[in-house]
């Protein structure tokens, strides 16, 4: 009960005490506070200071540890992506589990932080909203135990298993920390990994994906669609090709060595892949026809393409489609990325017609075609003689016919060499980029720099000449 009573001065004195004995416990719960109060002085007393404050500190304490619950997990794939679709991100729960040695009878904090350790860190890429979680847990009067939940973000890359640390710290009063901290382990789930061993892998029959690592690995492809996953940027590496096989060394001494490989169809790397069947694929058609189709990304994209996009396009051949086909897909593509082409649904005939001069023939500014020749082709279109992609097949048949005039003999020049930038790009390294958009970019910049003298700036800045040899 809530201690009261009687100070008493004798004749004399001047100073007497109060004792308030406070019961001791092991209950954990904040600094209190009490009052004591005077009152009822008798006669011949007047009170001044009626009041002081006694405060009871808490000398008892929970302690806070941390373990794990469900924290070593495969880290889940996104959606496969597919044309037109960049795939979505799973997401993985990773748990741990906070406990109080005793309950309070009042509420009480601890923060957290994730970060990355050991050999192969977490980083921030790896978890939902691209940073390293953080935040508090807060237990409840009489809870002894919380849940701490990191959702790690899934995904396609291929990658070691990658460890973090969630770790404790700032308790509030009332609260001591034990462990203060915990291991999450994010399994791959992509593909085989190895070590920084000399290891050798063999496919299966299903599309493997391989991640060597360290060592001097050697890699067996199996029946499936098989990739060999690399760490660094692709000039980082020297690739040749040997027989039926190819050496992969990276110049970054302890990253992934030097990896010998066989019955492999892709080689990814950080920035960019090659696909190493393009010279045998494109052998499956005749050499017009792949010009034809390297031509059609010259007009009406004004670029080269990528060794995948080509090999839909081959693909489409053999499944039946014709050029003509083919180009109408194309004309449809360009309206839907009219940014990077300046096609769009709604230009005039006229207004098309400068555009493909533009891109087939580098026709423009004081080279761009006169009145008359813009009204013919206007007249074609409007008269329903032709269609705006059989224009675009038609000039780049005509562009051919001006070989060695002296007047516009440069125009086939300039086509041959795009056409051979392209063979160099898509066929013969089989280069591809890691989204639609850093491919468009990159490609009409190589083919920006193409004259009808030389390709070899583009050569350069694609930056591979001394380092890969595929063929």
């Amino acid at each position: 009960m809530l201690p009261s009573g009687t100070v008493t001065f004798a004749a004399g004195e001047t100073s007497k005490t109060v004792t308030v004995d406070v019961q001791g416990n092991t209950t954990v719960e904040t600094t209190e506070a009490f009052l004591v109060t005077l009152s009822n002085p008798s006669s011949g007393l007047m009170l001044g200071t009626t009041t002081a404050t006694g405060t009871i500190v808490n000398d008892d304490g929970a302690v806070a540890s941390i373990m794990t619950a469900s924290a070593n997990k495969s880290e889940g794939n996104s959606s496969a992506p597919t044309k037109g679709s960049p795939g979505a991100s799973s997401t993985t729960p990773f748990t741990f589990t906070v406990s109080l040695d005793q309950a309070a009878i009042t509420s009480l904090t601890v923060s957290y932080s994730v970060t990355g350790t050991g050999a192969n860190p977490a980083a921030a890429s790896d978890f939902v909203g691209g940073v390293l979680p953080s935040g508090s847990v807060a237990f409840a009067a009489g809870e002894t135990s919380k849940t701490i939940t990191v959702n790690v973000k899934g995904e396609l890359t291929i990658e070691a298993t990658e460890t973090f640390l969630v770790e404790l710290s700032n308790p509030s009063s009332g609260v001591t920390l034990g462990t203060t901290t915990a291991i999450g382990t994010i399994v791959n789930d992509d593909g085989t990994s190895g070590n920084n061993a000399n290891n050798t892998f063999t496919g299966t029959a299903a599309n493997d994906i391989f991640l060597g690592l360290g060592g001097d690995d050697i890699i067996y492809g199996g029946a499936g669609d098989e990739i060999a996953v690399y760490n660094g940027a692709l000039n980082e590496y020297a690739i040749t090709r040997l027989g039926a096989s190819f050496t992969i060394a990276d110049s970054v001494a302890g990253r992934d060595d030097t990896d010998t490989v066989t019955n492999i169809e892709h080689l990814q790397f950080f920035d960019r892949s090659l696909d190493l069947t393009m010279a045998a694929k494109a052998a499956t058609i005749s050499a017009g026809d792949v010009n034809s189709l390297i031509e059609l990304y010259v007009g009406y994209f004004n670029r080269v393409p990528g060794a995948a996009g080509l090999s839909y396009w081959i693909d489409k051949l053999h499944g039946g489609e014709s050029l003509n086909d083919i180009s109408k897909e194309f004309y449809a593509a360009s309206v839907q990325y009219s940014s990077v082409t300046g096609y769009s649904a709604s230009m005039s005939n006229a207004d098309f017609i400068k555009i493909v001069y533009a891109n087939v023939l580098a026709r423009s500014g004081d080279a761009a075609p006169d009145a008359a020749a813009v009204q013919y082709w206007d007249d074609q279109i409007a008269s329903g003689k032709v269609t705006k992609e059989g224009l675009i097949q038609q000039v780049l048949h005509d562009a051919h016919l001006f070989a060695n005039d002296p007047t516009w003999g440069w125009v086939p020049q300039l086509l041959d060499n795009k056409i051979a930038l392209g063979h160099y790009h898509a066929i013969q390294l089989g280069i591809d980029y890691n989204s639609p958009d850093e491919e468009i970019s990159t490609t009409v910049a190589l083919s920006a720099v193409v004259t009808p003298a030389r390709i070899d700036v583009a050569v350069g800045l694609i930056g591979l000449s001394d380092t890969v040899h595929l063929i």
